[in-house]
């Protein structure tokens, strides 16, 4: 079964960009590290995109296996699977990559042992894009996923939306 790997935060949710600059100044201005803030923001209260959403739940049914992952603290598994059953986010696996200083060679670490059945890595973090496309990963941002996706819907004829499945 072939695989698809999608970031959590900044791909299938994201969160109030008021918000984040809001906090980025308190953090600032209290000393406290931007990282910690940010992942907070993202843990409490994101708004789920249903686009990709439905699109997820159309690659799962047509036999693809969906793989998200995520920079997320471990400590916060049990309230992230429960935001994504809430929103109806079928997949296969929940990775947690750990956060901070290296993250990003550790996402690529984890693509790598994914690759043998891998068909897309769907990503937000552009230096992440460019090193799975140099890896010779098939990656997308999640604007281009969509529109990969959508129109791969249309031209098999089937309806814009999913929603019925």
């Amino acid at each position: 079964m072939k695989k698809i790997i999608i970031d959590l935060d900044g791909c299938l949710c994201h969160t109030n960009s008021a918000t984040i600059e809001k906090m980025a100044k308190w953090a600032e201005e209290n000393g406290i590290p931007w990282p910690i803030i940010s992942c907070g923001i993202s843990i409490a209260n994101p708004k789920f995109d249903k686009e990709m959403i439905e699109l997820l739940q159309y690659l799962r049914f047509s036999k693809f296996q969906i793989l998200i992952f995520t920079v997320r603290p471990k400590e916060t598994k049990s309230k992230t699977e429960k935001q994504l059953a809430r929103n109806n986010v079928i997949f296969d696996s929940l990775k947690f990559i750990k956060h901070g200083k290296g993250r990003k060679d550790r996402k690529i670490q984890y693509i790598r042992e994914e690759k043998k059945a891998l068909l897309l890595v769907v990503e937000d973090d552009r230096e992440v894009v460019e090193m799975c496309r140099e890896e010779g990963c098939n990656a997308l941002y999640p604007w281009e996923f969509k529109e990969k996706i959508n129109e791969e819907i249309r031209q098999r004829g089937m309806k814009d939306t999913i929603e019925d499945l």
